[in-house]
């Protein structure tokens, strides 16, 4: 009898590590697969090397010792990019340009058919929200709407892993509950996969479907842990016991990997 192959993980590393041409060491070897279809936070205090090992999952930063794999193939490989989108921590939009013209970039820089692109960006902006603001300046929009123009642009090349740096650090706290539950939404409804940066402890308690949690540099993981919290996630999740118990979880774990009492 044929044993079915294994599908391999959305992204794998294998005692990947980084250390800059001056001798730091950003992290160290790490072992970590992220699964098809999970929204993952990577969970640290600043300098931790979060943006580091995400940069690594997308090939804009290479690992010096180890592998790092996106879908089986090395991520900076065409096939890969194709796959795959990054939203960074500024909303980095062209000032000059609509919204639809900034959504449209990356289909123009691979030299999409305007229909086809134009179709795309039509249903990029409605999955954010901004079908109505397709003429609009960026000047002219909020951050927060800053903010789902530029996951409109992730979303626009239909990648199977958005991997986002965090993108909505810099927002006040009611914009950056609300963007935390529409970007869970349409996680659900894309069937993306996630990787999620953030040092928030409340942001990956309420978004994570797992939590890999990091302790100060040389980085590396301290915890990995499955939220079989149940979906959807309404906004009154986040006063609940349960909501909480997670919170503190994650706090204790990241005092002790800074040694700091619990």
């Amino acid at each position: 009898m044929n044993t079915p192959a294994r599908t391999p993980p959305a992204l794998s590393l294998r005692a990947a590590g980084h250390t800059y041409p001056n001798g730091l060491t950003a992290l160290q070897p790490i072992d970590l697969d992220v699964h098809a279809r999970e929204f993952v936070c990577l969970l640290g205090p600043s300098g931790c090397g979060k943006s580091t090992l995400l940069r690594m999952m997308a090939g804009l930063l290479p690992a010096t010792q180890g592998q790092v794999e996106l879908q089986g193939e090395d991520p900076r490989s065409r096939s890969a990019r194709e796959s795959l989108s990054y939203v960074f921590q500024e909303a980095t939009l062209m000032p000059w340009a609509t919204v639809a013209d900034n959504v449209r970039l990356p289909l123009d820089l691979d030299h999409v058919p305007r229909r086809e692109a134009d179709s795309r960006v039509a249903d990029a902006l409605a999955q954010v929200g901004l079908s109505a603001f397709h003429a609009q300046r960026p000047h002219e929009l909020s951050g927060g709407m800053q903010m789902r123009v530029s996951i409109a642009r992730g979303l626009v090349t239909r990648p199977r892993v958005l991997l986002l740096d965090e993108p909505f650090g810099a927002l006040d706290d009611i914009t950056r509950q609300r963007l935390d539950a529409d970007l869970l939404a349409l996680w659900q409804q894309a069937d993306l996969t996630v990787v999620f940066v953030t040092h928030s402890l409340a942001e990956a308690a309420f978004l994570a479907s797992r939590v890999v949690v990091m302790a100060p540099r040389p980085g590396r993981i301290v915890r990995d842990e499955s939220l079989a919290q149940p979906w959807p996630r309404p906004a009154r999740y986040r006063t609940s016991a349960e909501f909480n118990a997670i919170v503190q979880g994650l706090q204790d774990t990241l005092a002790e990997a800074c040694g700091e009492p619990t």
